[in-house]
């Protein structure tokens, strides 16, 4: 009877308690803390009216009315806590959401009591730690990442503005979606891991220096989205696949090589990069997919590999640096305005011996009309009887220099650019003027 008595009280308190309170919000506070009231007489912290600051040292259980709560989780506690600075967790804390110190920018200090059994701070790193998967929950500023850890989660680091640099060392097979998003302090990174989840590094808008090593296998969407201050990029061989965004709107990246092993470049993977000039696509990239270049509006030359078949919608939408374009014989479609808003091109070449029908647009009005396409020799009636190609006004037949072999710096005979400027070594790839005529010449 006095149990069910007690029981009743709690009930009536905590009623008493939740009638000011919005839905969804805490149930009560206690010393500053604000708790969400579990089964069996459990306690998660959660948020409240005000953002916790300064240093918090969470109870290991609560009083309500004389009957001792146990303080079990977290959950989203601390989001956006911009003037958190530590936080001791107890032994009691069974579960702790991701994503539960994100954004808290000014935190220096995370250490989870020996006495937990679920978490840790091995190695004084600084950082919370799952024990029985050491993945790493949430890091901070002054965060650094022990050997043992084999993951780190979901938004560990997410608007850590305070963190200035990390090691992540090659342990650590997997970084998480938006683990280090908006992390504005990091200026370079080495990845070793071998997947890199949605947005991990997406918005370090000071980070210049990006390496992924050798084991990397797999980078996924929008990586290092808006990575506005990136400029370098190193890419080990062995990457297979980079998603698509991945470097949407780095605006201050100019080069780029992507090597042999990658399969796979996800759509708009390099849209809005204003300052690409030149970009080197990998020999086994199959797809140029949807947006991949668009409005890459510094763009001066692009050699598409033999090994692409299909060039996707707005590939190159709005590249109105692009003088010059060399569609290889292996290209069997382009997309709805693959080429709309080229406006510096001056001459098209298509290796292709068997047009196609062009989806609508490819091209712009003004490219067919004031562009030259040049053609392999014998095609030009093809061309000219094939949707879409047949709209060029100007279409010029040549054949191909194929140069094998070569045993001298000098060019067989002297080459020039369209321009009129004489080529002093070989030129590898591209449309040359040689012996007065117009020529595409092609190293195998």
């Amino acid at each position: 009877m006095m149990n069910l008595f007690k029981t009743l009280r709690l009930m009536i308190g905590l009623q008493a308690l939740l009638v000011s309170m919005p839905i969804n919000a805490y149930d009560f506070e206690c010393d500053g803390i604000y708790y969400d009231v579990k089964e069996n007489h459990e306690l998660s912290v959660v948020s409240g009216d005000t953002e916790y600051k300064g240093d918090i040292v969470l109870p290991s259980e609560v009083p309500i009315y004389s009957t001792m709560y146990k303080v079990t989780a977290i959950r989203d506690a601390f989001y956006r806590c911009s003037e958190l600075t530590s936080v001791t967790i107890p032994g009691s804390i069974t579960y702790i959401s991701e994503g539960s110190f994100s954004y808290c920018n000014n935190l220096t200090s995370l250490m989870v009591e020996s006495s937990n059994q679920h978490y840790d701070s091995r190695d004084d790193c600084n950082a919370i730690i799952k024990t029985s998967t050491n993945v790493l929950v949430a890091g901070c500023r002054n965060t650094a990442i022990p050997n043992s850890v084999t993951s780190i989660a979901d938004g560990a680091f997410t608007g850590c503005s305070g963190l200035t640099s990390i090691a992540i060392s090659s342990s650590v097979t997997t970084i998480g979606f938006s683990a280090f998003r908006s992390c504005t302090g990091l200026t370079s990174v080495t990845i070793p891991s071998r997947i890199v989840r949605d947005y991990a590094f997406s918005g370090c808008t000071n980070l210049t220096s990006v390496t992924i090593l050798e084991g990397v296998s797999r980078i996924d969407t929008q990586v290092f989205k808006d990575c506005t201050s990136l400029t370098s990029v190193t890419i080990s061989d062995g990457v297979t696949e980079l998603g698509g965004q991945i470097f949407q709107g780095c605006t201050s990246l100019t080069s780029v090589s992507i090597p042999n092993s990658v399969t796979r470049l996800g759509y708009s993977a390099f849209a809005y990069c204003t300052g690409l000039t030149s970009v080197t696509i990998s020999n086994n990239v199959t797809v140029l997919e949807e947006g991949t270049f668009k409005g890459c509006t510094s763009l001066k030359t692009i050699d598409i590999p033999s090994s692409v078949t299909h060039i996707g919608t707005a590939a190159f939408y709005g590249c109105t640096s692009l003088k010059t374009i060399d569609i290889p014989s292996s290209v069997t479609h382009i997309g709805t305005a693959a080429f709309y808003g080229c406006s510096g091109l001056t001459t098209i070449v298509s290796e292709i011996e068997k047009p196609f029908e062009l989806e609508s647009r490819a091209f712009d009005e003004d490219t067919y009309l004031a562009v030259e396409l040049i053609v392999p020799k014998g095609t030009k009636a093809k061309y000219q009887a094939t949707g879409g190609w047949n709209q060029f006004a100007k279409i010029t037949e040549v054949g191909t220099t194929d140069l094998k072999s070569i045993t001298t710096t000098a060019p067989p005979a002297a080459v020039y650019t369209l321009q009129g400027q004489r080529v002093e070594s070989v030129p590898r790839k591209g449309i040359f003027i040689q012996n007065g005529k117009k020529v595409v010449i092609k190293i195998n």
